[in-house]
């Protein structure tokens, strides 16, 4: 028998992992309310809530905004490393071979005649 793959499961995963987060936003804001609540008590809980809901999203966006422009830095100083070892290399290719050229001026007949003069 073959077993049918079914989009159902993977679905069900997916709205129970969302269920879970929409209930630690409300619990959260559910505490924030009554903490609101207790300190000023001209605030409502509802009120309250409704306050600690806005203050947690927007907490929550400030901390992924942060979060992915890390991973872009990091990426670019990727990016940044890469190209300096790159002119790095093409320098290193290019040059020329000093010491080479300073055994060859100690030995030439030019430099020996200069002495003997």
């Amino acid at each position: 028998m073959e077993k049918k793959f079914s989009i159902m499961r993977p679905m069900l995963g997916i709205a129970g992992i969302v269920l879970l987060i929409a209930g630690f936003f409300l619990v959260v804001a559910i505490g924030i309310g009554y903490l609101l609540h207790w300190l000023l008590p001209s605030i409502e809980v509802g009120a309250g809530m409704v306050a600690g809901l806005i203050a947690l999203c927007v907490a929550m966006f400030i901390y992924w905004k942060f979060s992915t422009f890390m991973m872009e830095v990091s990426a670019m100083d990727e990016v940044i490393e890469q190209q300096i070892a790159e002119e790095e290399e093409k320098a290193v290719a290019s040059a020329k071979p000093v010491i080479h050229n300073m055994i060859r001026e100690f030995h030439s007949p030019r430099r020996n005649k200069r002495k003997r003069d």
